[in-house]
């Protein structure tokens, strides 16, 4: 396990993206939010990793982390218009939005989570490992978000092969709203309120 400091972005985005070229290989990354642990989306190796660094069950999708609005044309996400709503108003920002994949009827998976961060160094790497990103908090899975990459590495199962440090983050998990219906849903309460989503969408009584 190698950590670097993420003041030195330039060396640390180098490392990151050499890292990711590996398969199996996983990242534990600031946000703005908290720490994550991050590998290539198309790394199944890699996310059975995560999987058991966190005690997690694999029924549970990982988030998919995109660089920009652009990049979801890229994707099969459905964007209905509210989604793109929220994706216009919010994104980059601490916003998860689930919503539907354009998927045939045989696929064990038919909704996502994405996120765009308002994160430079995330953004910058995924940029120049040209690859969007799967992520979950740096956590046992069911326990508070790690702050810290002490706080990470105490309680995961195993060892991320590279950690970029950040110091203490002070953010807050992201709002996680269910979009996969005409109306919307939270499922974990996060720095954009119910009431901001709700305005956004013109549903403010």
């Amino acid at each position: 396990m190698k950590i670097i400091n993420e003041t030195l972005e330039k060396d640390a985005i180098d490392l990151c993206v050499n890292c990711l070229a590996k398969q199996g290989s996983v990242l534990l990354l600031p946000t703005e939010t908290v720490y994550g642990l991050f590998c290539r989306w198309d790394d199944e190796v890699a996310k059975n990793k995560i999987l058991n660094m966190k005690k997690r069950d694999g029924n549970k999708p990982f988030q998919m982390i995109i660089p920009n609005i652009n990049a979801l044309k890229n994707t099969n996400i459905n964007i209905t218009k509210n989604i793109q709503i929220l994706v216009d108003k919010f994104c980059p920002g601490p916003i998860t939005i689930i919503a539907n994949l354009n998927t045939n009827k045989d696929s064990q998976t038919n909704t996502i989570g994405f996120r765009i961060p308002a994160f430079s160094f995330l953004i910058s790497l995924m940029n120049h490992a040209q690859c969007s990103l799967a992520a979950t908090s740096a956590n046992l899975s069911g326990n508070t978000p790690a702050q810290t990459v002490e706080d990470a590495i105490n309680v995961l199962e195993g060892s991320p092969n590279l950690v970029v440090n950040a110091d203490k983050i002070s953010g807050d998990p992201s709002t996680v709203v269910d979009m996969t219906t005409n109306s919307f849903k939270i499922l974990r309460h996060g720095p954009i309120s119910e009431i901001e989503i709700m305005e956004a969408l013109c549903l403010q009584d």
